[in-house]
């Protein structure tokens, strides 16, 4: 009788661990499916690669076939005579351009009313050695005179991405009293430092042009100050590439 009992209980437990095995199983399969049901549809992230350019792979870039690439058409530029030089290229015949020989940033503020500029979405601003050689200026005029230059061109070009460049370093060759590399360097510092401070995109342009000492390379300047024409697609390639990986 004993025996009986032990067996019938045995039997009566084995039955409920089966019960009790198959209904969790199937409580949590529910349970897997139910939660896969409710999760949302979400897309794959698309993950921008920046890919690595050295100052050689900009020096490859061919000056014309860089600026007829589909990115300079809705870009304008501001600046020198540095700058000037891309006014001799074909495909920016139709780009705004306000280039010229002793610009500076309050005269580039004062001519924005009669820039003659229509689908810009980015500006890039490259300004400075005439404000050192003609005004003698400090670097608390600088930055203002830069920022009210940048205020302007905010409030007319409200969507536009604006992108200042660099003082291009000159060649130890080069001889001026009132420029050098030293007062470059101490320029772009404090320029760096405001873009940082008020999310101003700046473009340090000089890595393919310089020499480990910081100068220009004289091989690529016909006076230690400007650069020869076959390298301004080295100078249009670092732009594209700033402005589309950063």
């Amino acid at each position: 009788m004993k025996r009986n009992r032990i067996l019938s209980w045995l039997g009566f437990s084995l039955v409920l661990s089966l019960l009790f095995s198959e209904s969790f199983l199937a409580a949590v399969s529910l349970r897997k499916r139910d939660d896969s049901l409710q999760l949302p549809d979400r897309p794959a992230l698309a993950i921008k690669h920046k890919p690595q350019r050295t100052a050689q792979d900009f020096l490859m870039a061919e000056t014309k076939e860089t600026s007829e690439h589909s990115f300079f058409q809705t870009a304008a530029f501001i600046g020198d005579s540095i700058t000037q030089g891309l006014t001799l290229l074909e495909a920016f015949d139709t780009r705004p351009i306000m280039a010229n020989l002793g610009l500076t940033l309050a005269k580039a503020k004062n001519n924005l009313e009669d820039w003659k500029s229509d689908r810009v979405e980015t500006i890039f601003i490259l300004l400075g050695i005439n404000d050192m050689t003609y005004y003698d200026m400090d670097i608390e005029t600088y930055i203002t005179r830069y920022d009210d230059l940048l205020s302007a061109l905010r409030e007319r070009f409200p969507t536009a991405v604006l992108v200042v460049q660099s003082i291009l370093p000159v060649a130890s060759t080069y001889n001026h009293p009132k420029i050098n590399n030293e007062i470059i360097t101490t320029f772009n510092a404090a320029l760096k430092e405001y873009c940082l401070q008020h999310e101003v995109l700046f473009a340090e342009i000089c890595q393919p042009f310089c020499l480990e000492d910081g100068s220009l390379n004289p091989n690529f300047s016909p006076d230690g100050l400007h650069l020869f024409y076959q390298f301004y697609g080295a100078w249009l390639a670092q732009l594209e590439y700033i402005v589309e990986y950063s």
